[in-house]
C-alpha cells in the first residue's frame, strides 16, 4: 500500500493564479455556500495580509491528470479573493486599512491603483501534490491540514473520483434519500458522505476490501477501496441490486423510530462526523438481519446496548477496529 505524498512548491502571483483560473486550470470544488458576510470576512483578512506585506497561509492543491489544481483549502479565502477580483464582493472594515472598507475592486482600480497593483503582484504559496499520488492520500492530507468538515470532504472526494461511475451512484441514491428519512442532513454533500460510508462499514463486514495491512488501515483507505467495490459492483450491472437493498434497509431504520433506546446514538447531531458513523453501524446491524447473519432480537439488543455505541463513538476508524466490531456483534465479544 503505497504510503508516500509527492508535493511540489509552486509561488505565483495573484495575478497569475487568476488567469489561471478563468482559464479552467484551476478549480474549486463543490462546496458548502459561502454566504455573503462569510465570504466578505474573508477576502478582507486576505487582502489586509497581503497590504501588510505578510505571507497568505499556503493553499494545498491536489494536480489532476490533465494538470489542472483542485484548491482543498478549508479556510475559503482564495475563493472569496476570486470572487472580490470578478466583482462579487466587497472589503469590509480593516484595522490597519480602514481608508479602504467598503471598496470594490473597481473603486480600489480607481482611487487608489497601487493597492491593486499590490494585491495582484503578491506572489502566493501552493503547495502540489502530485497526480501520482494515490487519491486517498489527497484526502488524508488535505484533511490533516485544512480539518474539512464532511461535506468539503466529499466535494473534494468528487472531484479527484469525478470519473468513477461509484460517484453518479453515490449522488443518485443520496438524491433519492432526500426527504425521506429524518436521520440524514439536508445538505446534499452530507448525504453522499453518509451512504459511502454505510457502504464503507458493509464492506468490512462482508470482507469485500483486502489490504496487505488491512489491520491498520485507516478510513480514508477504506473509503478509496469502497469506491472501486462499488465501481466494480456498477460494472457488474448491480446498481439496482444495490439501490433496492438500500432502500429495503432503509424502510427497517425508519419504522426503528423513537420506540428504540438506540435511536438517540444516531438521531443526534445529524451530519455530523460520529452521528454519520453510528447511522452507518444501525445500518449494517439491519442489514445483518436482512441476510440471515443476526435475528431481529439481536440486533434490539444491540440497539440498546451503551456500553456497544460508547465503544463505537471512541474507536479510531480502522480495519481493525471495525473488524472488532464486527465479531462485537456476531459473538457478543466486549459487550459486557
Amino acid at each position: 500500500m503505497e504510503k508516500t505524498i509527492y508535493v511540489s512548491e509552486k509561488r505565483i502571483s495573484v495575478e497569475y493564479a487568476w488567469n489561471m483560473l478563468r482559464k479552467g486550470k484551476i478549480i474549486f470544488p463543490e462546496a458548502p455556500v459561502l454566504f455573503k458576510p462569510r465570504r466578505t470576512q474573508r477576502v478582507t483578512e486576505i487582502v489586509e495580509l497581503i497590504l501588510l506585506g505578510a505571507a497568505v497561509p499556503a493553499v494545498y492543491v491536489s494536480e489532476l491528470q490533465d494538470g489542472r489544481w483542485l484548491i482543498l483549502e478549508s479556510s475559503d479565502r482564495l475563493r472569496a479573493l476570486f470572487q472580490f477580483l470578478n466583482h462579487a464582493c466587497t472589503l469590509e472594515y480593516m484595522d490597519t486599512f480602514p481608508e479602504y472598507s467598503g471598496m470594490s475592486v473597481t473603486q480600489l482600480e480607481t482611487e487608489v491603483p497601487r493597492v491593486t497593483s499590490k494585491i495582484m503582484n503578491h506572489n502566493l504559496q501552493f503547495q502540489v501534490i502530485d497526480y501520482m499520488t494515490p487519491k486517498y492520500l489527497h484526502l488524508q492530507i488535505g484533511k490533516c491540514v485544512e480539518r474539512w468538515g464532511c461535506s468539503r470532504e466529499q466535494g473534494i472526494r468528487n472531484a479527484l473520483y469525478q470519473n468513477y461511475d461509484a460517484i453518479v451512484f453515490l449522488k443518485s441514491l443520496a438524491n433519492k434519500s432526500y426527504g425521506k428519512n429524518y436521520f440524514f442532513s439536508s445538505s446534499t454533500l452530507n448525504r453522499q458522505y453518509a451512504v459511502l460510508q454505510i457502504y464503507m462499514y458493509r464492506f468490512v463486514f462482508q470482507k469485500m476490501i483486502q489490504s496487505e495491512e488491512k489491520s491498520m488501515v485507516g478510513m480514508q483507505f477504506l473509503i478509496d477501496q469502497t469506491i472501486e467495490q462499488l465501481n466494480t459492483l456498477i460494472e457488474e450491472h448491480q446498481e439496482n441490486f444495490l439501490v433496492d437493498e438500500f432502500e429495503a434497509v432503509t424502510e427497517s431504520v425508519v419504522s426503528m423510530g423513537m420506540r428504540d433506546a438506540g435511536f438517540k446514538y444516531f438521531s443526534n447531531n445529524r451530519g455530523k462526523e460520529i452521528q454519520i458513523r453510528c447511522l452507518s453501524y444501525v445500518y449494517n446491524l439491519y442489514w445483518l438481519v436482512l441476510d440471515g447473519c443476526i435475528a431481529q432480537e439481536r440486533c434490539n439488543e444491540i440497539l440498546c446496548c451503551g456500553k456497544f455505541w460508547e465503544r463505537i463513538e471512541k474507536d479510531d476508524v480502522n480495519y481493525n477496529n471495525i473488524s472488532h466490531h464486527y465479531d462485537m456483534i456476531l459473538k457478543g465479544k466486549g459487550m459486557t
